[in-house]
């Protein structure tokens, strides 16, 4: 078990590397030897946010840099970055970033000209 004191550090580690997309919040909080509850609690009282937003926004900014820097489909971008289907990719993408992915991709193809 990880040591309360470094709890949060280890915690946020892992959802930064991508542990929650690759085993969920349950399977996260299990590796770390505490109840999903506990782990939404201590990650809620160091970021505001809760560790499923961390996640997405994780992956949302992984996306925007794929869009912006490389020639991957929308649907590569949308499945490299652990969406469940293009359409939820779409629909989250926009909200966060009030664009499109493809508007995104051509602002980005814009801005290295």
């Amino acid at each position: 078990m990880v040591g309360t004191g470094r709890l949060d550090v280890e915690a946020l580690a892992q959802i930064n590397s991508g542990a929650i997309s690759e085993k969920g919040v349950a399977g996260l909080a299990s590796s770390l030897h505490i109840t999903a509850r506990h782990l939404r609690r201590i990650v809620k009282a160091k970021t505001g946010s809760s560790p499923s937003k961390l996640d997405r926004d994780r992956r949302l900014q992984q996306a925007k840099q794929l869009l912006q820097k490389t020639k991957l489909s929308i649907v590569a971008v949308a499945f490299n970055c652990d969406f469940a289907s293009l359409r939820q990719f779409n629909d989250v993408f926009k909200v966060t970033y009030h664009i499109t992915p493809s508007q995104m991709r051509k602002q980005g193809r814009a801005t290295q000209r």
